[in-house]
């Protein structure tokens, strides 16, 4: 009994002993798993957060930084119309790069940034803190969120004349809502803003004295480089001539098909005989004619025995001796109509620079043309009669329409004699003057001609006050000598200061010497 006793007790401690030591082995197999699971979590969380930053990429973080700046330009440039931005000490634009940054961080910039202590309304569902906002409503969903955010090294520099650059720092760290994880990258951040488009704040704030401001907004062509490229071309000499005349050209063979309503604009182009073929009603419609050949002395009338002559001036006569047919009469210059002329020997339209008519909605070839010639009549002695020059200084046949183009568009150029696009968002913006200045010129019925007729049509002379020295011929309000000195021109009389015209190569083209303007 005792034998068998003993086996019973060994049987049941050696399956004591198997018990416990699975129990414990189950138990350190449970620790060691949950052990392996908190190692496997904390690993999840932080490959989560990673995950989550990485999709926050130095592309995009470039993309909406670049238009919350553009929105941030362009919210100072309309406010700065009536709450202009304050000089800084330090630099220039000091203010208007801290007003940038504040729009940039929260879309609240400062009243302290303004003249009048005025701030524009916050946006800052607009700026980067709006943007980490809505992140973090996004982020919280799935156990993570912003826990720092942070601009740095904020600066804005003009280096170009149609931009404003920018760059900065950003700083960003994410974090686990356990607080066991958090991930830190920081983005350098650089961008350009684009002024093309804005309107320009100092012209509507200048123009006080329109019913309605002047809203005229950026715009460039490459090829308008400097005020110097927009220089008339003189494509042609002329041998001689009388008055001046800008118009559409039309060859001979098309003078009698064109509409009559459009004919005093134009200007017919042919030999001497070609031109004088034409029926009078038809070639006394056209403003001015340019002879492509050299007839000489023409004996236009003779009486009791005198000749009179006229040096190509034939037109004239022909379309007085039409209605009269006399000789003493034809002398009478207050009835005498004087036709615009040239004579510019070879001369071809195709020569001529593209240019829009606008009332008929077509593309012609334009031109102006001058023969610095006074039309008045001397006899000389009693065999002919001459023309009288008095200057053959500016003579010729001229290509105006990179001038007209830049002038009727509203396009800027490049003048560092001008204010720059951040200077147009301070006081007196067109006594400043930068590297990177910009102007154009003014023109167009909103221009009040009663307010603004006599100044210079640069933006920084009719603004400032400053009174035009000379008329330019072939431009807006100035197309013949009568519509330089008509009243009632609705765009008003394009006239500029000598500077302008000496920048602008225009001394070719005014009215300063030689055929009236009027």
């Amino acid at each position: 009994m005792e034998i068998k006793t003993r086996k019973g007790f060994l049987f049941v401690v050696t399956v004591f002993l198997i018990l416990t030591y699975i129990l414990l082995s189950i138990s350190v197999w449970v620790q060691s798993l949950e052990a392996s699971e908190r190692s496997y979590s904390e690993l999840y969380k932080e490959s989560s957060v990673e995950l989550i930053i990485d999709q926050i990429t130095p592309p995009k973080v470039n993309d909406i930084s670049n238009v919350i700046m553009t929105r941030g330009m362009f919210v100072l440039n309309r406010h700065s119309v009536d709450h202009t931005m304050k000089e800084g000490s330090e630099y220039e634009h000091q203010h208007i790069e801290s007003a940038l940054e504040e729009y940039l961080k929260d879309g609240a910039p400062s009243a302290e940034h303004f003249n009048d202590g005025v701030a524009p309304e916050s946006e800052y569902n607009a700026s980067l803190g709006g943007w980490m906002h809505s992140l973090n409503v996004s982020l919280i969903a799935v156990g993570a969120y912003i826990d720092h955010f942070e601009i740095d090294d904020f600066e804005i520099e003009q280096n170009s004349y149609d931009t404003v650059d920018y760059s900065f720092n950003m700083s960003l760290s994410l974090r686990d809502t356990s607080g066991t994880t958090t991930i830190t990258r920081t983005y350098p951040v650089e961008g350009t803003v684009n002024i093309t488009g804005y309107v320009d704040p100092a012209a509507v704030r200048e123009s006080d004295e329109m019913e309605e401001p002047v809203y005229r907004q950026f715009f460039f062509y490459p090829e308008y480089g400097s005020p110097a490229e927009l220089s008339p071309d003189n494509i042609e000499d002329i041998e001689s001539g009388q008055g001046w005349f800008y118009g559409p050209l039309i060859g001979v063979s098309e003078a009698a098909s064109l509409e009559a309503d459009h004919r005093h604009r134009y200007i017919i182009v042919g030999t001497y005989s070609e031109i004088t073929s034409l029926a009078d009603d038809t070639r006394n419609m056209y403003g001015g004619y340019i002879v492509t050949n050299s007839p000489g002395k023409t004996d236009v009338c003779s009486e009791g025995g005198t000749s009179y002559y006229d040096e190509v001036n034939t037109f004239n006569a022909l379309q007085y001796e039409s209605v009269a047919g006399s000789c003493e009469v034809s002398m009478d210059m207050d009835t005498y109509t004087f036709k615009p002329y040239i004579v510019a020997p070879g001369f071809s339209i195709g020569s001529a620079p593209e240019c829009p008519d606008l009332i008929r909605g077509t593309t012609e070839k334009c031109a102006l043309m001058i023969a610095e010639h006074t039309p008045e009549y001397i006899i000389e002695d009693d065999s002919h009669y001459d023309d009288k020059y008095d200057s053959p200084a500016h003579t010729g046949i001229y290509g105006i329409e990179d001038l007209r183009d830049y002038t009727l568009c509203g396009y800027y150029v490049p003048n560092e004699n001008a204010p720059s696009y951040l200077q147009r968002l301070m006081n007196d913006s067109y006594s400043r003057t930068s590297i990177h200045g910009i102007e154009t010129f003014f023109i167009g019925e909103y221009m009040k001609p009663s307010v603004y007729d006599e100044y210079g049509r640069l933006g920084r002379n009719i603004f400032n006050g400053t009174m035009m020295d000379e008329l330019i011929r072939g431009m807006p309000g100035c197309k013949n000598a009568g519509m330089c000195t008509a009243s009632g021109v609705i765009t008003g009389h394009f006239g500029l200061t000598s500077e302008t015209i000496d920048e602008y190569g225009a001394g070719s083209i005014d009215c300063g010497d030689g055929a009236e303007c009027g």
